[in-house]
């Protein structure tokens, strides 16, 4: 059996992009001090440019820190198209590692109808890039949108089969 050590990552929001990365860059290289074993990079839900503030980001503490990145992917709002251009953006920079989400539904704010669900977006990078690693989500206490914890069982076991990497 082997031994496991703790690990140490962080997850960080880009920022709006009108107020600028000074703060956040400035935290991320006192962060690279504490050695972590990764930090993934949030995506906002179609409010901002993915390209602008997470692949950037992303890029920023891949390759300036050398620090193993996570970028989020939410799939509720995003198309295919889409999807498909921030995975070429992402491969570009060296990040190849995504955290697939269905993402948070915003009040009023119509869905795009290409994916409905995490497992959909899984399918669709695996398709699209199949050398990049996919973590996925699951929720032990239950998911808010879920009518029971068997259904989060299943949607779990759905997403491993689906090969993501980590859960």
């Amino acid at each position: 059996m082997s031994r496991q050590t703790p690990s140490l990552s962080f997850e960080v929001f880009p920022p709006n992009p009108a107020v600028g990365n000074d703060k956040i860059i400035s935290a991320l290289q006192d962060m690279r001090e504490l050695t972590p074993h990764f930090i993934s990079v949030t995506a906002s839900n179609n409010k901002f440019n993915i390209k602008e503030t997470t692949v950037r980001l992303a890029d920023f503490i891949q390759n300036d820190l050398a620090i193993p990145t996570i970028a989020h992917l939410p799939a509720i709002y995003l198309t295919k198209d889409k999807v498909a251009e921030t995975i070429a953006d992402l491969d570009k920079v060296g990040v190849q590692k995504i955290l697939a989400l269905r993402g948070d539904i915003i009040p009023d704010v119509e869905p795009q109808k290409d994916f409905r669900y995490a497992t959909d977006l899984i399918e669709f990078i695996k398709e699209q890039a199949p050398h990049f690693d996919i973590i996925g989500a699951c929720y032990p206490e239950g998911h808010p949108d879920s009518p029971n914890q068997i259904s989060d069982i299943q949607t779990s076991r759905r997403k491993w089969i689906q090969v993501v990497q980590a859960l």
